[in-house]
């Protein structure tokens, strides 16, 4: 319950009214299944949809960075090996 309470302060939009509404309409027990079903969509679909769609944009960033690095490393080694050969 305390759970759930939760869910409802933290979900301001409102659609935590889609579950009470199914949960006043079943019985008990159906209706704590209800609740936990819809606690574990949030918490699966907010928590691991997020930290899975800001990794891919991390690892892109960091990849598209490490290109341009390795082409500064190489640019850089070119140089070292003229002014060697010098």
């Amino acid at each position: 319950l305390s759970l759930y309470s939760s869910l409802k302060v933290f979900t301001v939009e409102g659609w935590y009214e889609i579950p009470d509404f199914t949960a006043k309409q079943a019985s008990s027990t159906l209706a704590f299944l209800t609740v936990v079903y819809f606690m574990l969509i949030l918490l699966t679909g907010g928590i691991l949809g997020l930290s899975l769609v800001n990794s891919i944009f991390v690892d892109a960033m960091v990849s598209d960075n490490n290109n341009e690095l390795v082409k500064k490393v190489d640019e850089l080694s070119a140089k070292i090996d003229e002014l060697l050969k010098k």
